[in-house]
């Protein structure tokens, strides 16, 4: 097993490691620079395959849904096969419509889920469901050649889920050869103070929650959304597919600023223009659209089921645990 760190080193972000076993090669994490402008093809590792030439590169696995682990996503061959959450990959496919670029989400792969093995060609990969602030994040084990490298991805202690992290630590993996260990820290506590948990800040989000009449989205920050507009003048729920649909979304994103992580400002929305039909039509629409979003997810769980079928099936065939009658 050969293990190439193309960037994050040196860095806090851009995470981007290759791992390269028996002439076949698996990307973790192709994450976009914290201190990119803009989100361009530029900041691309050196890789061979990226543009989905190359067979030797056999998938590109993302431990976790933040930007500087899978942002330069946008700038690969949609055809790469990409491993993450299931639940990571559900969250990409909702946000990708307010990403601004080509996102290739959710883009064929296979889904993780803690303690189950995915093999892939000459890898063996066991994620671990580990504490993070994004959802659904992973630490990854990759085995090939009789070694074994643990990429811890971003964790943490102090969220919801500590404890995962906390019996990551008690019960690791064992005979790990390579450790490749992230870490970064905003300053120095005094021994006498404590960083706030994350239910500490929960509890004041939904506090301000509370007090909040109208609709709250977050984007890393958080922001009250208030349509000065009756009740019955327009249904909530057409204004968020409304919201999310390409007409309205291409308005605001136009005057965006453009950076690692767009920011939209209370004047991208009040000079929005869009088609408002009547209420009673509006809520027709909403509940058909609302219909055809659980058909979707329905469609995707029994694909995410075949898929872990085939891996099961193809592992077993490659290996010679099941054999082929001629």
């Amino acid at each position: 097993m050969q293990i190439c760190i193309h960037r994050g080193s040196k860095e806090i972000g851009g995470s981007c490691v290759e791992v390269i076993s028996g002439g076949k090669r698996l990307i973790i994490d192709l994450g976009l620079p914290l201190d990119a402008e803009f989100n361009d093809k530029k900041y691309l590792p050196n890789i061979s395959g990226l543009d989905g030439n190359d067979n030797s590169l056999l998938a590109i696995l993302i431990s976790h849904p933040h930007l500087d682990h899978f942002g330069l996503l946008a700038h690969v061959n949609s055809n790469i096969p990409v491993i993450m959450g299931v639940d990571a990959r559900r969250i990409l496919s909702v946000a990708a419509p307010f990403m601004n670029g080509n996102w290739p989400i959710p883009a064929i792969g296979l889904n993780l889920q803690s303690g189950i093995l995915i093999e892939l060609g000459p890898f063996k990969i066991t994620p671990y469901l580990i504490d993070h602030s994004a959802y659904d994040a992973y630490s990854i084990m990759v085995e090939a050649d009789g070694k074994r490298l643990f990429y811890s991805g971003d964790l943490r202690m102090h969220g919801r889920k500590g404890k995962l992290t906390e019996k990551l630590m008690a019960f690791p993996p064992k005979n790990i050869d390579v450790l490749l260990l992230e870490g970064s820290t905003l300053g120095r506590l005094d021994d006498h103070q404590t960083f706030p948990s994350e239910s500490e800040i929960e509890m004041k989000l939904v506090d301000a929650f509370k007090e909040a009449p109208g609709i709250v989205l977050q984007n890393y920050r958080v922001v009250r959304f208030e349509p000065k507009i009756n009740e019955n003048d327009i249904d909530k729920v057409f204004l968020y597919y409304l919201l999310i649909a390409g007409e309205l979304l291409s308005q605001i994103f136009n005057k965006v600023n453009s950076g690692a992580q767009g920011n939209i400002g209370k004047v991208d929305f009040e000079k929005a223009i869009f088609k408002k039909p009547p209420f009673e039509e509006q809520k027709i629409i909403s509940e058909r659209l609302i219909s055809i979003d659980h058909k979707f997810q329905t469609e995707q769980t029994y694909l995410h089921k075949l898929q872990m079928i085939k891996s099961g099936l193809m592992g077993d065939l490659l290996n010679g645990k099941k054999r082929v009658k001629i």
